[in-house]
């Protein structure tokens, strides 16, 4: 069974979205791929955490679905679907796959299951079968994404850390 990838995005930078939709029409003409979008005119300290929650309720609790919370300034990389479409095809137990992320400075977040923490994880670099998240929710805090994932993250099987760039952080600033 082919994956549907659920790309969920808060927006408060609409100014991004034309370079966030150009990148991710690439990756819809290899992949079933959904772009959830909603405006969170309230991010103020929060990583609009309540607007993600909101999308996750709506997405279909099903093996088939996977999900990417990808932040209004981060892109993926052009391989990143097809890297994890692959893996997904050849591995039924995977639950996540956590990808290297470049920063903006040029330095790059690798995955260590042994090392995950707010601040060690960003949303970008995780790939999530919805049926793994199930109805657990992103904590309503600026750090909520990164407590989310590191919770999810170090206590289950099924997880696959690659050491390679497929996402950038904070690319659109």
């Amino acid at each position: 069974m082919q994956p549907r990838f659920h790309i969920i995005t808060a927006v408060t930078r609409p100014d991004n979205l034309n370079r966030i939709a150009a990148e991710l029409m690439g990756l819809a003409a290899r992949h079933d791929l959904i772009w959830h979008l909603a405006f969170d005119p309230h991010r103020r300290a929060v990583g609009g955490q309540k607007v993600k929650n909101n999308i996750l309720d709506q997405i279909a609790c099903e093996p088939r679905n996977w999900l990417l919370i990808l932040d209004d300034d981060t892109l993926p990389h052009p391989e990143l679907l097809d890297v994890a479409g692959a893996e997904i095809q050849m591995d039924a137990q995977l639950q996540a796959i956590v990808v290297s992320q470049q920063r903006r400075d040029g330095s790059v977040l690798r995955p260590c299951p042994h090392k995950l923490a707010v601040g060690r994880i960003d949303a970008g670099q995780v790939i999530l079968r919805r049926t793994f998240v199930a109805g657990r929710r992103i904590p309503d805090d600026y750090s909520g994404d990164g407590m989310f994932l590191t919770d999810l993250l170090t206590r289950a099987p099924g997880v696959m850390f690659l050491d390679r760039v497929l996402s950038f952080h904070n690319a659109l600033g």
